[in-house]
């Protein structure tokens, strides 16, 4: 069973591994077909995606440039716009009304009024003077602040008085509430409150340990009427145990009083069974030893006679089946060379194949050998092959690593040349010279911008000096009047009226170049990330070509690798197959060497015997032992006869014997039944001494100890409560105490503080008196530095007023020139929502156009991933267990089902098994015990036990799982009463040794069967005169019931053969009267101590035993 499991499991591992072949398969199939299917997709998605990203290359040039375009109107226009802005806001700072006259007569208007102020310097005046306000205006802020802060100071320390006030009336409450709980009068401080507050807590201390003195008091004696009450149910306990004590004695004594009156009874019958036996005895006829002798001797002669007869036959017998035997050893001979020679004609060519120098008999150690070496040689191929598995692993990873990140440097590639051409509209390669142009381009127009600013600056202080000084900048000569100076200005002021065109055309050049500038900055940065990320891409894709090399010359090395494990595994296929049969072909081979041998024995055998002439035939032989044996069997009928008659006086005195023991045992029995009827009395007055007692403590004693305990327990109960209450009110009181004190104490501190605050109140409504003072003054000084400040504006106002408008009329002047130009532009059409819409149109194509090459680089990558996979799934469907996959699947499903009815078919057969075992140990168990009681009630002559028996308990039929039957077996005896229990601690040594033996007797007799034998070593050890009697008896019966011939004198068997060693003479008489042995082995000692063997004869006679006189036993 467990070799079929075992293969079971094996057969469910192929199913297994098949089952998984063929999943592969179905993978692989699936993996082919859906990768041919999506590389064909993929090359068509490539092909549009290329014209889809050509077209969309045009249309992003042809928006660019139209970008440009419109791009370079929108700066114009805006530009101008907010130069217009500008100076409007310049126009609407000057809030003078425009002038009724020309620019000449404006010009005139001004230097008159310049001449006329007599060079005072008003500037200088109004500086002064704002300097003195803005001091003014400091000093008056401080004063504000710190009036600010005397203020809160003051409204927080009134806030702080009321409180106090407030604060006196809480203390003066507690301060009565205290004197009235505590018994004290005005005034209170510290100690004197906290000694009244100890005073209270001591006396509610004293209070509270009173009530648990006297709770304790009551516990005690609680405890006492618990111990009371304790002690009274453990004396009914007792009382209890005794009266159940009394009880089974009484029980017992009435049991031995019966026995002794059937003792009484059965004395009279015993008497009546003993005048029959004697009768019987007298009936029976009286013994003949001559008769019983020469029976004896003619036993004796015709044995001997039967005896050559059938040693004769025996050596007939022997050489007619020597000769069957080799025949039959001739036939296996034949058959055995039949199967070698066919075994070896079908693994020839594999044997010769697998052993190059050939192999001889016997194959299995040298077909080890190649197995082991051959495994070896397997485990190196694999392992190397799992090693470049891996090794082709790895560099499949890497590849497939190296491929995204060239996927990603390209698609950065790509978006680096579209900015880059966002930005200069240029290839990346002439970033760096268009940038280097753009630089010295830039520079040489900074250069002309300087000059001009400097000139413009440098007229202007001319100007401003000229006017100012009334002298000339340039050789300090003074003017002789206004109108020359004025002519001077003009001069100059004409000389800077060009400046402003050209400088703002420069600075519109300057800015501009600078914006481009910036674009080609970082155009040369992404163009130098670029030429990295390119030389990466070269770098990558070189590894990449070199990797790939690699890979293939690894996979070359994989496909070699598994062509030699094939190679191997074919190999071993063919030993695996030899191992099946080689076993059996070595088998054969010692099989035929080994009868050879036996052939050649048994013939020289054969010859030897033929020397020793016979004149008679095996058949004539036996025809004539059959004839002997006849006569034989009448002579021992004969003698059986007298030995019966004799058995039969034997038993009937035994049983006379056992008769008069029996009935001694019943009158001692008789005699001690008036003893235990006084015992009886007795403990029938104890018992009723007992219910007494307990009575009067159950109805008395007990209810009043209870009653006591319940009443103390509620009292307890009370005080406990009392105590508790006690305590609480302590702790609250005292707690609430401790928190008025608390409580008072800070009233009294913070009263004190508040006294303090009145002091400060004082001080800083003193401080706020000065601070209004000093605010008063302030103002004064302000009002007369603002008059002087409007005196002095009044002589300057009118010359300010003709310089504004100047340069209103200016700003007006420049603003028709630029409205001029702004509607100009505009009417070619221009406006932002175009701009933004190409710039929108023109995004969304570089952004199909990226989205289509990310998408080409995907789809590639995807491509080459489906060819790798479906190269690998053809590779997988090619190998030879993809190929046989179905076929492997089919044998094993076969082998297993087979496998399975097998099991389930032997399961049967063992249940079958092991019920017909378990029915036959039933049984053959029940036949021990019929004969083990029968035995006992023969022997056993006392009434305490009756029989004995064999228990035998099934110890699997507790268990769920059954592995086999096993038993527990016990020896049972059935006492008088009809109870049934276990022997072992419960017998005498006698009554041990007497059942060990019949349970010998009863094994032997139902297990021996044909061939019974038993041997009893001094088996009436511990056993005494009545139970030797009983003992030889049933040994006699059990040989008289075992005998070769029944009463006819027909065979019925083999006799059964019993050894018996002992000491007891006893015994031996009465084995020797009712078994009538030839005679009987004694041991002993000769006068020089050395033992020897003896033969006693029925008459008496010893005749030493022939050997060696120094054997010892």
């Amino acid at each position: 069973m467990s070799t079929l499991t075992k293969d079971l499991k094996t057969y469910d591992a192929h199913k297994q591994l098949y089952e998984s072949h063929i999943k592969e398969k179905l993978i692989n199939r699936k993996i082919r077909d859906d990768s041919e299917n999506k590389i064909s997709i993929g090359n068509t998605k490539l092909v549009e995606l290329k014209d889809q990203k050509n077209e969309g290359l045009k249309r992003s040039e042809e928006l660019k440039t139209q970008i440009t375009k419109l791009e370079n109107i929108m700066i114009a226009i805006t530009k101008n716009e907010a130069d217009l802005g500008n100076l409007r806001k310049q126009l609407q700072l000057i809030r003078v009304e425009p002038y009724s006259g020309t620019e000449q007569e404006l010009e005139q208007e001004i230097a008159e009024a310049q001449h006329g102020s007599g060079g005072r310097n008003f500037a200088e005046e109004r500086v002064s003077i704002e300097r003195k306000l803005v001091r003014n205006n400091q000093e008056r802020q401080e004063l504000a602040k710190s009036k600010a802060g005397i203020e809160g100071k003051i409204s927080s320390l009134k806030a702080v008085s009321i409180h106090r006030e407030s604060l006196k009336n809480e203390l003066s409450k507690l301060e009565s509430a205290l004197c009235l709980e505590l018994s004290l009068t005005d005034p209170l401080d510290n100690e004197t409150v906290g000694n009244a507050m100890r005073s209270k807590v001591s006396e509610m201390t004293k209070k509270t340990q009173h009530i648990v003195a006297d709770s304790a008091g009551i516990q005690k004696e609680l405890r006492s009427a618990q111990e009371t009450v304790t002690k009274i149910e453990v004396e009914l306990r007792t009382l209890n145990s005794e009266k159940l004590k009394l009880d089974r004695e009484v029980e017992a004594l009435k049991l031995k009083i019966k026995q002794g009156e059937n003792a009484s009874a059965g004395m009279k019958d015993l008497l009546k069974k003993e005048e029959d036996i004697r009768k019987q005895l007298d009936m029976l006829p009286e013994l003949d030893e001559n008769a019983l002798n020469i029976n004896k001797r003619k036993r004796e002669a015709a044995q001997k006679e039967l005896d050559q007869l059938k040693k004769q036959c025996m050596e007939a017998e022997k050489n007619s089946e020597k000769e069957k035997e080799m025949e039959t050893l001739k036939q296996s001979l034949s058959i055995s060379r039949k199967k070698a020679t066919a075994y070896d004609r079908r693994h020839k060519q594999n044997l010769e194949e697998l052993f190059e120098s050939g192999a001889s008999a016997p194959w299995t150690p040298a077909l080890s050998k190649l197995c082991v070496k051959l495994r070896n040689e397997r485990k190196i191929i694999e392992e190397d092959l799992k090693k470049v598995q891996l090794d082709v692993q790895k560099s499949e990873t890497m590849q497939q690593q190296q491929r995204k990140y060239e996927e990603k440097l390209t698609a950065q590639e790509l978006q680096l040349n579209e900015d880059i051409f966002d930005n200069c509209t240029c290839e990346p390669e002439e970033v760096s010279k268009k940038l280097s142009d753009l630089r010295v381009k830039l520079k040489k127009a900074r250069k002309e911008l300087s000059p001009i600013s400097a000139k413009v600056d440098l007229y202007d202080t001319w100007i401003e000096s000229t006017n100012s000084s009334g002298c000339c900048p340039l050789c300090d000569r003074d003017f002789s009047s206004k109108k020359e100076i004025s002519e001077f200005s003009k001069r100059l002021q004409n000389l800077t009226l060009n400046f402003p065109a050209e400088q703002e055309q420069l600075e519109k050049s300057v800015l501009k170049m600078e914006l481009e500038e910036g674009k080609l900055v970082k155009a040369d940065a992404q163009a130098t990330q670029l030429l990295k990320i390119q030389n990466e891409l070269s770098e990558i894709r070189q590894k990449s070509k070199t990797a790939m090399r690699e890979l293939k010359e690894e996979k070359k090395s994989l496909v070699q690798k598994e062509e030699q494990l094939e190679e191997m595994n074919e190999k071993m296929k063919v030993v695996e197959e030899l191992q099946a049969d080689v076993g059996v072909m070595d088998q054969l081979w010692e099989q035929i060497q080994e009868n050879e041998r036996k052939v050649k024995r048994l013939e020289e055998e054969i010859s030897s015997n033929s020397d020793e002439k016979t004149t008679q035939t095996y058949v004539e032989l036996r025809e004539e032992a059959e004839q002997k044996e006849k006569e034989y069997r009448k002579i021992v009928h004969s003698g059986d006869e007298l030995q019966k008659c004799a058995h039969e006086r034997n038993q009937l005195q035994s049983k006379l014997n056992e008769l008069g023991s029996h009935r001694v045992s019943l009158g001692e029995a008789a005699a001690q039944t008036g003893a235990f009827a006084e015992q009886f009395e007795k403990k029938k007055q104890e018992i009723e001494k007992c219910l007494k007692e307990t009575e009067q403590k159950q109805e008395e004693d007990l209810p009043e100890a209870k009653f006591r305990r319940e009443e103390l327990t509620s009292t307890a109960a009370k005080k406990e409560d009392e105590r508790k209450r006690a305590e609480m009110e302590m702790q609250l009181t005292k707690k609430e105490l401790e928190q008025k004190h608390d409580q008072w104490q800070t009233l009294v501190k913070n009263v004190q503080e508040g006294g303090k605050c009145e002091q400060r109140l004082t001080e800083q409504e003193e401080n706020r008196v000065i601070v209004n003072d000093q605010l008063e003054e302030n103002q004064q000084r302000q009002k007369r530095f603002e008059e002087d400040l409007r005196m002095l504006n009044g002589s300057q106002n009118k010359q300010l007023v003709l310089e504004d408008q100047r340069q209103r009329m200016r700003i007006e002047k420049k603003m028709k020139s630029v409205e001029a130009m702004i509607e100009k532009l505009v009417d070619q059409g221009v406006d932002e929502e175009q701009i933004s819409r190409l710039k929108m149109e023109n995004t969304a194509i570089l952004n199909e156009v990226r989205n289509a090459g990310i998408e080409e680089v995907r789809i590639d990558t995807q491509i080459r991933e489906y060819d790798n996979q479906l190269q690998t799934a053809e590779k997988r469907l090619a190998t030879k267990e993809a190929q046989r996959a179905e076929e492997n699947y089919r044998d094993a499903i076969l082998n297993l089902a087979l496998y399975q009815e097998s099991i389930n078919d032997l399961t049967k057969y063992q249940k079958c098994l092991e019920n017909s075992l378990m029915f036959f140990h039933k049984e053959k168990m029940a036949a021990v015990n019929v004969i083990i009681d029968e035995l006992w009630r023969k022997v056993y002559n006392s009434t305490d036990i009756t029989t004995i028996r064999i228990r035998s308990d099934n110890k699997a039929e507790g268990s769920t799982v059954r592995k086999g039957a096993s038993y527990d077996y016990n020896v049972m005896m059935v006492q008088e009463s009809g109870a049934e229990v276990e022997m072992r601690g419960r017998c005498s040594a006698g009554q041990k040794m007497l059942a060990s033996l019949l349970i010998r007797i009863a094994l032997a007799e139902v297990f021996g069967g044909l061939c019974s034998m038993i041997a009893l070593d001094e088996p009436t050890t511990n056993l005494d005169e009545s139970k030797v009697d009983g003992m030889a008896g049933v040994l006699n019966d059990l040989i008289e019931a075992r005998r070769g011939y029944d009463e006819n004198g027909v065979l019925r068997g083999r006799e059964m053969q019993m050894v018996v060693i002992t000491h007891d003479e006893r015994l031996v008489n009465k084995l020797t009267i009712g078994c009538r042995p030839e005679y009987i082995y004694c041991l002993g000692k000769d006068e020089h101590g050395v033992s020897f063997l003896s033969k006693r004869l029925p008459d008496g006679r010893e005749i030493r035993v022939t050997g060696s006189r120094s054997s010892k036993f």
